[in-house]
Formats: structure tokens, C-alpha cells, sequence
């Protein structure tokens, strides 16, 4: 009984470390517009962001204007797993015009073992993953709650290992629900919805452990967004 006391104090004892001890790394934020302000001042590094929108509202378009931003400063990967290369490309050119950034990647994959292995390999600063629920962790999965459940928290464990920013796009349904991926609001770090219709948009955090819930309004131009002057 004593051993097996032992041996239950010494598994304990691996993991456990004084709190006052514990290192921490200061915040990084990369700035980023429009939404910045909704961010708490930009993307912090290690961190998962949950955008959820409509169909057509605008999520894919936001995020590769962020990935563009960020590719500036090192490799940026777009995951998509339902959408081609060609396809992503277009939008960039209308998007983002010419030239497009020299180190935004793209990635055309749905299954999760590929998407971490380019991670690995790339490390890049921001991985876009569009959208949570058409990557599955396995071939033959049914792409269920469960399933992205399970993506999402592969991904923010890959977030925190390679320090790196990961956004997870998901689809909001006609009532205004996470499609598919409820669960994922309690493991990721920042959850936003856009929402709006008519060229006008409304960025919002309902949640942010790096900064207050808020939101901003974006104007709907010929190339993505700009955040509504007063």
C-alpha cells in the first residue's frame, strides 16, 4: 500500500510546480484591420480564434485579409478543406490584389494527420483553418460535433506548442448556433461572430482572454471589408 502510495506522490509531483515559479511569456499581439479592436489589439501569439458566420457573410474574406497582413512578417498557412487552391487564389487577387504576399501558403486537405504535419514543417505565425468542420481527425469519420470537437482541440494544442496563432472559421446556423461545434467555445481563446446583411457588418467577441468582449462595424467594399467610421 505504501509503494503504491509512493509511486501515485511521484506521478503527482511530475506534473505539479509552484505557481509563483512558473514562467510567463509576454503577450505578443500582431495587429491586424479591420478587427483589431475587437481582438483586443491584435492576434496574440499561441492562441485559437473561433470565427463563426453565416454562409456568405464574409468569414473566409476577413481571414485572408489577416493572413495577408501577417504574411509580412512570416509564413502564414490557409487550410482549406473544401474549397481548391485556384479557388482561394481568386478571391486573394480580388481581395488583396497583386503582388499577393510571398509567404501565404495554402494548403488543400481535409483530413487532420496532414494539416498538423505542414504545421510542423512550415511553423508558421498564423494557420487558418477553413472551415472546423470539413477537416476530420480520420479517415472515414462522420464529421460530426465530435469530430470538430476533436479537430479544434488538436489544433489548440498545436497553437500552444508552436506558438502560433490558429483560426478556426465555422458556420453559424439560421439561429445564430455554432454549426456543429458548440463545444469548441469552451477550449478556444477568442470567440467572434460576424453577423449582418446589406454591405454592412458586425464583428463581434463574445469571448476574449486577452482582452474585453466587443464589437465593430465593417463596411463591405469591392475588396473585403473596412471597419465603419463615426
Amino acid at each position: 500500500m505504501r509503494k503504491l502510495e509512493g509511486a501515485r506522490l511521484d506521478a503527482v509531483h511530475a506534473g505539479v510546480e509552484l505557481l509563483c515559479q512558473t514562467p510567463v511569456r509576454p503577450v505578443q499581439r500582431m495587429a491586424v484591420d479591420p478587427g483589431g479592436t475587437v481582438l483586443g489589439g491584435g492576434l496574440v501569439a499561441g492562441t485559437v480564434v473561433l470565427l463563426g458566420g453565416e454562409p456568405g457573410a464574409g468569414k473566409s474574406t476577413l481571414a485572408l485579409t489577416w493572413a495577408a497582413q501577417l504574411a509580412h512578417r512570416g509564413p502564414v498557412l490557409y487550410v482549406s478543406g473544401e474549397e481548391t487552391a485556384e479557388q482561394i487564389r481568386l478571391r486573394a487577387d480580388r481581395v488583396l490584389g497583386h503582388p499577393l504576399p510571398p509567404k501565404l501558403y495554402v494548403y488543400c486537405h481535409h483530413l487532420l494527420p496532414h494539416v498538423l504535419a505542414q504545421m510542423e514543417a512550415l511553423r508558421p505565425i498564423l494557420t487558418i483553418v477553413d472551415s472546423v468542420q470539413t477537416v476530420l481527425p480520420r479517415p472515414g469519420s462522420g464529421g460530426g460535433a465530435m469530430d470538430a470537437y476533436e479537430v479544434g482541440l488538436h489544433l489548440t494544442q498545436a497553437a500552444r506548442r508552436l506558438n502560433c496563432v490558429v483560426i478556426l472559421l465555422c458556420q453559424l446556423t439560421k439561429k445564430g448556433h455554432l454549426a456543429g461545434a458548440r463545444g469548441l467555445e469552451h477550449i478556444v481563446d477568442v470567440v467572434l461572430r460576424l453577423e449582418g446583411q446589406n454591405g454592412h457588418r458586425r464583428l463581434t467577441s463574445t469571448k476574449n482572454r486577452y482582452g474585453t468582449p466587443t464589437s465593430e462595424a465593417l463596411v463591405v467594399t469591392g475588396t473585403g471589408f473596412q471597419s465603419q467610421k463615426n
